[in-house]
């Protein structure tokens, strides 16, 4: 994960098995909904959701690699979970100077 939001989320693969595997699913399939299992940093606490993909990324990289980034929109989230998320993202917004959120 490189970028986060209230809304969302931006990935980041550049291992070669899961970037083959990614790059055929997700670029046939854009807007489709992926299922989210992510390990907030610093409290290892897990939040469980649904996205779309609403935007894909493909770079070559060093020796014939590829890199996959690709953006997903939270789309369903329990309560608890969204919760949990609201607090990492503003946690993240207040460590960089931010006083208030958009999402």
């Amino acid at each position: 994960t490189f970028n986060v939001s209230l809304g969302g989320l931006a990935v980041s693969f550049d291992e070669p098995e899961d970037t083959r595997r990614l790059v055929t699913s997700l670029l046939l399939t854009r807007n489709q909904s992926v299922a989210l299992h992510v390990e907030l940093p610093d409290t290892g606490q897990i939040v469980e959701g649904i996205g779309a993909v609403r935007w894909v990324s493909v770079a070559p990289t060093w020796a014939y690699r590829q890199r996959l980034d690709a953006g997903i929109e939270l789309t369903t989230m329990v309560p608890a979970d969204m919760l949990k998320w609201q607090q990492f993202v503003d946690h993240i917004a207040r460590s960089d100077g931010w006083d208030t959120i958009a999402s």
